[in-house]
C-alpha cells in the first residue's frame, strides 16, 4: 500500500505504513525515515509508554544516553529495542539518517518475543538480544529493498509472521482505558474490574509492558500535557494541570521534570511543535 512522503522539520523523507489489520492491537505506528539530518547533534526523548524497535539502514551507529545514568551510553548499530522508560533519554542523530521503525503500544511487544517485556525496562538493547538472527536476516533483507515502499511492506510482513501469542483480555482492557482516558479514577475503576488479586494482575501487567499500572497511568497523563499545550491558544499551566488531573500545580512541575528532566517553563522555551523529543541543547 502507498502512502504518502512527507516533509517534517529537517525531515526529508518520512513515511506512515497504515497498520494491518492483524497488527492494530499491538502497534502504534510503523515508519519509515530517510535523508534525516537535523541542525542539532542530539535530541531528548520523553516517556510515553511505548516501545521501539529499530532497523538503522545507513550503517550510521547512534549513542543514546539515560539522563538518570549520563555516564552510560549504549552504543546502537544495526537493530535495537528501546524498552518501556520512566525517564528522559538523550540520543544522538547522523546526518543523514535512513531507518525503519515500529512503536508497539504498552503490552504490544508481549505479543512477538518469547518472554515477557520486563527485562527490557529501561533499557535499550541490541535487536538480536531480542530476536536472535532473524531481525539480521530481516536488515539484510531490507537493504536490497529497492524503495521506501517495499521496505515497509517487508518490516510489516515480517512482523506479522513474529507474533506468538497474545495478550491478556483484563491486561489489555486496563491498557486501552487508560489511553482513553489516563487519570486515577480511571485507573481505580480498570483495577476493580479486571478478574484477579491485585497483587496477580499487578505482575501480570508488568510482565506485559514492563511497569505497573500505576506508573503507566502516570506517564500517560503527563503526555497529556503535551497534547493540552499544541490545542492551547494561551498556556496556562494552572489551567492545564487541573486539566490533566494533577492535584495542584506543584505537583503536576515535580511529575513534569522527573519524566522529561526539564521544566514546563524550559520545555516552552524551546519552542518546538514536537511532543515527544526535541532538541537537546
Amino acid at each position: 500500500m502507498t502512502t504518502p512522503h512527507k516533509k517534517i522539520d529537517n525531515i526529508m523523507q518520512y513515511m506512515p505504513l497504515p497498520i494491518p489489520d492483524d497488527l492494530s492491537s499491538a502497534v502504534e505506528s510503523i515508519f519509515y525515515l530517510g535523508d534525516y539530518t537535523p541542525a542539532h547533534e542530539k535530541e531528548r526523548l520523553v516517556p510515553d509508554g511505548l516501545i521501539s524497535l529499530i532497523i538503522e539502514l545507513d550503517d550510521q551507529p547512534c549513542y543514546v544516553t539515560e539522563l538518570a545514568q549520563q555516564s552510560v551510553k549504549v552504543h546502537c548499530i544495526g537493530s535495537w529495542l528501546s524498552g518501556f522508560h520512566d525517564s528522559a533519554m538523550v540520543f544522538t542523530t547522523p546526518a543523514n539518517t535512513k531507518l525503519v521503525a515500529v512503536r508497539f503500544y504498552p503490552a504490544g511487544l508481549y505479543e512477538f518475543i518469547a518472554g515477557d517485556a520486563a527485562p527490557f525496562t529501561n533499557q535499550v538493547v541490541p535487536g538480536c538480544a531480542v530476536f536472535g538472527s532473524k531481525i539480521t536476516a530481516l536488515r539484510e533483507q531490507l537493504l536490497r529493498e529497492p524503495s521506501p515502499e517495499k521496505i515497509l511492506e517487508v518490516f510489516a510482513d515480517w512482523l506479522t509472521h513474529q507474533r506468538s501469542k497474545r495478550q491478556d483480555l483484563a491486561v489489555r482492557q486496563v491498557i486501552e482505558q487508560l489511553l482513553h482516558n489516563p487519570t486515577a479514577e480511571t485507573l481505580k475503576q480498570a483495577l476493580d474490574a479486571q478478574p484477579y488479586s491485585h497483587k496477580h494482575f499487578v505482575k501480570l501487567f508488568t510482565e506485559h509492558t514492563g511497569t505497573t499500572p500505576k506508573r503507566l497511568q502516570r506517564i500517560l497523563r503527563f503526555q497529556q500535557i503535551f497534547q493540552a499545550i499544541q490545542r492551547a491558544d494561551k498556556v496556562s499551566w494552572g489551567t492545564i494541570s487541573h486539566d490533566c488531573g494533577y492535584y495542584d500545580q506543584a505537583h503536576f512541575i515535580k511529575e513534569f521534570k522527573a519524566f522529561s528532566g526539564i521544566n514546563p517553563k524550559e520545555y516552552l522555551a524551546l519552542d518546538t511543535d514536537r511532543q515527544n523529543f526535541f532538541p537537546e541543547r
